[in-house]
């Protein structure tokens, strides 16, 4: 029985090792996609400023970060998208159009 009791135990340490290890990982995720959104939001600001979009052009594309943003979010929440939760997909990005 003893012995039992110290497989399960090991199995419970490396299960938390590998828990934490995730956790590292999508907080460092989180970070990156947020870096990168603000970037995103900076270039929308300079364009914006530059008048190089028309108003439909920039309409579109702040559409299109604005349903980014929403998503990352979610992303680190308990029941993130993609994950057989619940996150409800607002629309897929127009790859083609962009």
């Amino acid at each position: 029985m003893a012995q039992r009791d110290k497989a399960q135990e090991k199995i419970s340490e490396k299960q938390q090792k590998i828990n934490e290890g995730q956790r590292n990982i999508n907080g460092a995720l989180c970070y990156v996609d947020w870096h990168a959104l603000y970037a995103i939001h900076a270039l929308f600001k300079a364009l914006e400023d530059a008048g190089v979009l028309t108003e439909a052009q920039l309409s579109k594309a702040k559409k299109e970060y604005e349903l980014a943003h929403y998503a990352s979010k979610r992303v680190a929440s308990i029941d993130p998208p993609g994950c057989g939760s619940n996150f409800k997909v607002l629309k897929e990005p127009d790859i083609k159009a962009a």
